[in-house]
């Protein structure tokens, strides 16, 4: 089915990708890591669909890809959403529209987001552990030097880069790098299927 709807997009010349090793990136030295950037065909990732893969993959680019690289799609995409007109106002438009493709290996460590989020799934299933704000200091954020891997899948440092901040417990995992607070965090796991739409607020 995935390969079948890589297929179908027109969508010819090549895009923003990423990928990298099978870990997270807080179980790396507590460096935060930033994937190997590299560009690709949606139609060579189509033939490539079902074959086993060694390393996460996810289209890379934002601010907007839906109107940019993907914009062939855009007579395909509703031009709104009934249920969100209603809570925000008829005629609001969101601020960036971004489709993301992966595999199912594809993991993106636990951040926040600074602005509200809808999420349509179109195929597949998306799988989500969703903390509120109010459990911040169940996540042990902390500063950490940036590292890229490159086309090799070495972890580099990137030269002259300040830290960031990153959250170094993973709630899969909370026996780790726990703060004294995690152990009263509650996640809810939340799986989106073909067709489910999720608003998610700011922060969480």
């Amino acid at each position: 089915m995935a390969k079948c709807f890589l297929q179908s997009l027109s969508i010819e010349e090549c895009l923003s990708g990423s990928s990298s090793p099978p870990c997270l990136r807080e179980q790396l030295d507590n460096v935060y890591v930033h994937p190997s950037k590299s560009p690709f065909s949606i139609h060579k990732l189509a033939s490539e669909a079902a074959q086993p893969i060694e390393t996460w993959f996810l289209t890379l680019s934002e601010n907007n890809n839906l109107c940019n690289e993907y914009s062939p799609l855009v007579p395909d995409v509703f031009p709104s959403i009934h249920w969100v007109d209603a809570a925000l106002g008829e005629g609001s438009s969101p601020d960036a529209a971004n489709l993301w493709l992966g595999t199912d290996q594809s993991t993106t460590a636990l951040h926040r987001d600074g602005y509200e989020n809808i999420y349509c799934q179109i195929i597949g299933q998306k799988h989500f552990v969703l903390l509120p704000p109010v459990e911040a200091a169940c996540v042990n954020e902390q500063w950490l030097l940036p590292a890229t891997y490159d086309e090799s899948m070495r972890l580099m440092p990137d030269e002259g880069a300040e830290k960031v901040p990153c959250a170094v417990w993973n709630p899969d995992s909370p026996e780790k790098q726990a703060t004294m607070y995690s152990r009263f965090s509650k996640p809810m796991k939340v799986t989106l299927h073909e067709g489910d739409m999720m608003y998610l607020p700011t922060c969480w």
